[in-house]
């Protein structure tokens, strides 16, 4: 995710200032209009980003097995090109950089909501070979909203309509991550994931409001969420609070479940309700159910929340691709394999060597490597790691000639830091990335550590 924020990121604004160079061309300089806002700065800037989460798929190409990840590395994508934005628009003059704090706060998570849906359209076009046509909703919408929030903007309308324009984007964004997590191949049923522990531990009891019994109960601890089974009855309890983080966390939904909630003064019973299934106790903050009842009621939302995105007449039917339930992700070995992943690309840069092996160490190796800090483009090519050499080769490249041509005067004025911020990261890690390719440590620092 850092990965692909920073390159993505970067690539982002180096196309939309590429772009916005060839409309100033053609004599398009005004954009602070409605023309500017609805038909330049919101397709120009989001068509940026799309092309930056192509550039980043060879960091992503092993991590995308679910639709929540094309949302995930699209925002990351738009995070990093608002970052860099933000940083220019608090430099151009002096007292501004208050402006900075209040774009991070605004403008950042908007370009987010702007932009994910792109991000969706993006898994499901590499996961199932589709068209790029089903490109055109997605981005039509992150043109569109985009440049309502910069109409909005520049022509100092009311408050009400920027909040309206935020609170839309801000929903759809929670509606897209509801439906994606619905469909993960790697959601496990409230249900399963209670039957599959084997020897639970038994605790002090919260009251079962069904018998009464307040003995010691077995114990299933979900992250945050505590679930007793009732020692006496066949039910379930946990706390009010915990009936509520259930279905947060298993029912896929992430906005207020509120109007989810019947209290006895709307159903007549004794006991609230959160959708159905389930009975709460607003006075003792305690609530009991049944397992397989329970389920059934957070597999029925999660169905009606696919449901629901899918009937929408504007909403892709392509996108609606549905996904076959796996086994849980084990994410030590997905944090190894993102690694693995991106070093990769930057090992065997070719597709024809990019079948090679990675070599994880399995024991640490020197910390240091002064050949990769004083010379890295030289080193890493010497020692055939190509993709780095390319990459640091390109970076100094892209810096020089910003700093002679006068563009990007951020990169320009500090590009003697920026070089040696680089080569410390050539020295740190140019030890472990020769270990990837070669499986051995370089002669001279073995010699050191040994």
């Amino acid at each position: 995710m850092f990965a692909v924020a920073c390159w993505g990121g970067a690539w982002s604004i180096i196309v939309s200032f590429i772009l916005y160079g060839l409309l100033r061309k053609l004599g398009i300089n005004d954009l602070q209009n409605s023309f500017g806002a609805l038909l330049v700065i919101g397709p120009v800037e989001e068509f940026a980003k799309l092309l930056a989460l192509f550039s980043s798929y060879f960091i992503i190409r092993e991590e995308m097995n679910e639709p929540t990840d094309g949302i995930i590395y699209m925002a990351c994508v738009a995070l990093g090109f608002s970052l860099i934005e933000n940083y220019f628009y608090a430099t151009r003059s002096v007292g501004s950089d208050h402006l900075l704090l209040v774009r991070l706060f605004i403008s950042t998570p908007m370009h987010i909501a702007f932009s994910v849906f792109m991000g969706l359209a993006f898994y499901v076009w590499k996961r199932y070979a589709k068209t790029l046509s089903i490109f055109i909703i997605p981005f039509l919408y992150a043109s569109l909203v985009h440049g309502l929030y910069d109409l909005v903007i520049f022509n100092g309308l009311t408050l009400i309509v920027l909040l309206l324009v935020v609170k839309g984007s801000y929903y759809f964004t929670l509606s897209l991550l509801s439906y994606t997590t619905a469909q993960s191949p790697h959601r496990l049923p409230l249900e399963k994931i209670i039957e599959s522990e084997i020897k639970p531990s038994k605790e002090k009891g919260l009251r079962c409001l069904n018998c009464c019994s307040t003995n010691p109960k077995e114990t299933f601890k979900l992250k945050n969420i505590l679930i007793q089974k009732c020692d006496t009855c066949e039910y379930f309890v946990t706390t009010k609070k915990g009936i509520f983080q259930i279905f947060h966390y298993f029912a896929a939904t992430f906005k207020k479940l509120d109007k989810n909630y019947s209290t006895p003064f709307v159903t007549g019973h004794k006991y609230s309700t959160l959708y159905s299934n389930n009975y709460v106790s607003d006075k003792d903050k305690l609530a009991f159910f049944k397992l397989k009842e329970l389920n059934e009621t957070i597999e029925e939302v999660n169905t009606s929340i696919i449901e629901k995105m899918g009937a929408k007449r504007w909403f892709p039917k392509s996108i609606s691709a549905p996904e076959t339930p796996s086994e849980p992700i084990d994410y030590e070995k997905v944090i190894i394999k993102t690694g693995v992943a991106a070093w990769k690309w930057l090992i065997y840069p070719f597709s024809s060597d990019r079948n090679n092996k990675i070599n994880i160490p399995e024991q640490p190796g020197p910390s240091w490597n002064w050949g990769a800090f004083l010379i890295p483009e030289l080193w890493f090519l010497y020692h055939e790691i190509w993709g780095v050499f390319f990459f640091v080769t390109a970076f100094y490249m892209s810096l020089t000639y910003a700093s002679i041509h006068g563009f990007f005067n951020i990169f320009g004025q500090g590009m003697l830091v920026v070089l040696l911020i680089v080569r410390l990261i050539s020295g740190r890690i140019g030890n472990n990335i020769y270990f990837f390719r070669h499986g051995r440590w370089p002669i001279a620092s073995y010699n050191q550590l040994k």
